[in-house]
């Protein structure tokens, strides 16, 4: 029984395994004409001043489509900076808290000292100095509604 299974294994794996190479090559294409077109979007939507709405965003309806630009913020630490900082001003106690042998920052550990106002505002201002924001521009496309709410 077990022979009988392996041997179907195999052939399953004969078919399977040129089956996936197949695909997997054809979805990598895709994936890169998708990224390039999506790229085209947000910068021809970018230099469109016309599609600038009041909240930031930028829509676009074509094809019965609407393709929505928008700018996601997206926040980082510089390590390097904050670990000094945190080592030359924050008590033992914070310190060994929310730094590690690796001699990095837990975030969540810091999060939770600064909601529960275990850090000085002094030491807050300068652990702010360290927070990298680089909003990222994201493209959302769906389907266009039609009056009423209803898709075609």
């Amino acid at each position: 029984m077990a022979r009988k299974k392996l041997v179907e294994n195999e052939l399953g794996l004969e078919q399977l395994i040129p089956q996936y190479a197949v695909n997997n090559q054809e979805c990598n294409k895709y994936k890169k004409i998708v990224k390039e077109q999506g790229d085209q979007i947000k910068k021809f939507m970018r230099e469109d001043k016309s599609l600038l709405k009041a909240d930031g965003k930028r829509i676009k309806v074509a094809g019965g489509y609407e393709a929505t630009v928008s700018i996601r913020p997206n926040e980082s630490w510089d390590e390097d900076k904050l670990l000094a900082i945190i080592k030359e001003q924050a008590d033992k106690k914070v310190q060994k808290e929310i730094v590690r042998k690796k001699e990095y920052v837990d975030a969540d550990a810091l999060e939770k000292l600064i909601y529960n106002n275990g850090i000085s505002k002094e030491l807050l201002l300068k652990i702010d100095s360290c927070r990298i924001q680089k909003p990222t521009e994201v493209l959302t496309v769906k389907k266009e509604e039609k009056d009423g709410g209803e898709e075609n």
